[in-house]
């Protein structure tokens, strides 16, 4: 029983920081498309 609750814990903690390292991507992504925005309004200027 142990070593399933072991392997459900692992399963659970890989998918809690999965879901954080898509969150965090999906800003940095925001991120980047602002900064390239502004540079193509810049280049419009």
């Amino acid at each position: 029983m142990s070593g399933s609750t072991v392997g459900l814990q692992w399963v659970y903690s890989g998918s809690t920081t999965n879901k954080r390292r898509t969150m965090n991507e999906g800003t940095t992504n925001l991120s980047r498309r602002k900064v390239e925005a502004k540079a193509e309004i810049k280049k419009r200027l």
